[in-house]
């Protein structure tokens, strides 16, 4: 139920520094290529805290890039900071969701 003000991409571990509140962030998950899930579920859960302190009020993942999908981690711990979650398919430009938040 919250605006979204801004769309910015980053595939930094640790974005909130370049980030305002109420943005959605775009990230491929390249921070995450070294996370092994079974064992690193806290890294997704860190990060996703992180940006739900920040103001961050939503996630887009862009997939077919680094990985085919979501990340099993990534999900649960959107599910449970209650970070909603949306799949951005590689053949979706991230500057295209950019431009169609700001239009």
């Amino acid at each position: 139920d919250r605006p979204i003000r801004w769309i910015h991409s980053s595939d930094l571990a640790d974005p909130t520094p370049f980030l305002s509140e109420g943005l959605a962030l775009l990230t491929t998950g390249t921070q995450f290529l070294d996370t092994d899930e079974a064992d690193d579920a806290s890294i997704y859960d860190e990060y996703v805290a992180r940006l739900s302190a920040r103001g961050v009020v939503a996630l887009g993942f862009g997939t077919e890039v680094v990985r085919e999908g979501i990340p099993d981690g990534l999900d649960a711990a959107c599910r449970a900071h209650r970070m909603p979650l949306v799949e951005v398919p590689y053949r979706t430009p991230f500057i295209a969701v950019a431009r169609a938040n700001a239009e």
